[in-house]
């Protein structure tokens, strides 16, 4: 199952550019499978960029942690906005509809509130490069307040609603 069995894929790209837009996160849409549909348009930030360019990496990096965060927002059947490996917010929100699962919204790129830069030795591990490398794409980095979320995590549900889902 994926979420183009439930509105076609143009109500779906305005919904991450639309979000996107409102937190100026990395927004993916994923299968029942937690596999990206398709790759980010616009990145939250050029580190992930990188991280997201590289296959190796973006699974090391990004799919873990999305693998780990999907599979609790899936058995709570409740959005989840957790931090990923490198310390960014990651909100998935699942999407259900009779109880069927057919994969979430995903954003992730910012730092939280209570973070105050991203984890830079691990990072750089796994780009295989040197901190001072990797150390200027991290300046970059902004913050998402904890109302921005609260904010994301209402427009996604409300969206979901229009198309029937659960949430």
């Amino acid at each position: 199952m994926k979420p183009t069995d439930l509105a076609p894929i143009e109500f779906w790209n305005d919904l991450l550019e639309k979000l996107h837009e409102m937190t100026g996160l990395t927004t993916l849409l994923y299968d029942s499978d937690n596999k990206s549909l398709y790759p980010p348009k616009v990145f939250a930030n050029n580190l992930c960029k990188l991280i997201m360019s590289n296959p190796s990496t973006s699974s090391a990096v990004c799919g873990l942690s999305h693998q780990a965060i999907a599979t609790m927002a899936k058995k709570d059947k409740k959005p989840r906005v957790e931090e990923c490996d490198l310390d960014m917010v990651k909100i998935i929100v699942p999407i259900f509809k009779e109880q069927e699962y057919f994969g979430a919204v995903g954003a992730c790129g910012l730092l939280p509130e209570e973070e105050e830069e991203v984890d830079l030795f691990l990072a750089a591990k796994n780009l295989g490069k040197e901190e001072a490398e990797i150390e200027p794409l991290t300046t970059e980095i902004g913050i998402l307040s904890d109302n921005k979320i609260e904010s994301a995590l209402e427009f996604i549900s409300s969206q979901l609603k229009r198309i029937g889902a659960d949430n």
